[in-house]
Parts: C-alpha cells; structure tokens; sequence
C-alpha cells in the first residue's frame, strides 16, 4: 500500500478550516475533496424553500393590485365612452336623451352611471362607478365640442 504525503495546499483552507471547527469531515479518498460536514447536510435544501416560500407570499400580495389596476382602466374607458355617447345624443347626433344613452352604455359596459350633466355648449361631464375587490372606486370623463376662446 502506497502512503500519500499530507496535502498542504486544499483550494483555500476548506479541508483544514472543517477539521478545525467541526467533526466529522467526509473526504473523498480518491481525490481528498470535502464531500459534506456533519450537521450541515440539506440546510440549502431549506434556505431554498424558505425563499421561494416568500417569493410566493409576495406574488399572492401583489396579484390583487394587479386585477385593481386593470379594473381601473377598464371603468376609465367606460366614463370615456359614457361622455361620448351622452355628448353625441346632446348633439343631435343620436336621438334620445343624453343622460339615458350614457346609462345605457354604462350599464352595458358593466358599470353604474353615478352623475351625469350637459351644459348648454353641448358638453357632456360623466361620473362612472364600480365596486372592486369590495372597495368603491369611480371615474370620470367629459366630452363635446371643444371651447371656444
């Protein structure tokens, strides 16, 4: 049986740090590399887990805002359109009444028609409102011909 002399270069210390601090060190004996440390085994396993445990938790924080944030959109499209229904029946346009082609579409885009007016210019200025993820949120839109300076 052949004898190896001591190693005295090991990539940085690690075999001789892990005989100092801990027991027992595995070490292959072909090649002398730690192979693990006892007492250590898997807690990257666990670190790994934990942080994608978090990420998770954030994910199902933020989704939300996300469907809040779509939603809001959503509702400022249908006050446009509400504005421009409204102002195109007060134009003569369309036949009807203004107020009523605006709830019309309102209700038709799935949201309520909250406050609607037309001035005597033919300027339509509409409130459109909707409850999401149990919390009211309205907007607003005008439209009609444009000021006269």
């Amino acid at each position: 049986m052949t004898r190896h002399p001591p190693r005295t270069s090991d990539a940085g210390g690690l075999l001789r740090h892990a005989h100092a601090t801990r027991a027992p060190v595995h070490s292959s004996a072909a090649t002398g590399d730690v192979v693990g440390v006892a007492g250590e085994s898997g807690s990257g396993g666990i670190t790994g887990l934990a942080v994608i445990g978090v990420l998770c938790a954030l994910l199902v924080a933020i989704a939300p805002i996300g469907g809040a944030l779509s939603a809001r959109q959503h509702l400022q499209g249908a006050a446009d359109a509400a504005a421009l229904a409204a102002a195109d029946t007060a134009s003569g346009r369309v036949a009807g009444s203004p107020c009523d082609a605006a709830s019309g579409l309102a209700g038709a885009l799935g949201v309520s028609l909250s406050d609607c007016g037309v001035d005597p210019s033919g300027r339509a200025t509409v409130r459109v409102s909707a409850t999401v993820l149990g919390v009211s949120i309205d907007a607003s839109a005008r439209a009609g011909p444009p000021e006269l300076r």
